[in-house]
């Protein structure tokens, strides 16, 4: 969280925020999981996540 109050320039609220986020991305794979395998191979869903990372970590890179 040293990175919400330095560079985002965050206090306890954006701290509060950001941990809300990540526990709540936490429980919508926990809660989907079990369909995705259903639907998917397992493969597929383990390819996925570097996919997905890697876009994510994309789009949050600015030029500073």
């Amino acid at each position: 969280m040293v990175i919400v109050r330095s560079h985002l320039g965050g206090g306890d609220v954006g701290v509060a925020l950001a941990l809300a986020c990540f526990g709540a991305g936490s429980m919508v794979v926990a809660l989907t999981l079990g369909w995705s395998v259903d639907r998917f191979s397992v493969r597929a869903l383990m390819l996925s996540g570097p996919v997905v990372l890697t876009a994510g970590a994309s789009a949050t890179v600015t030029d500073r």
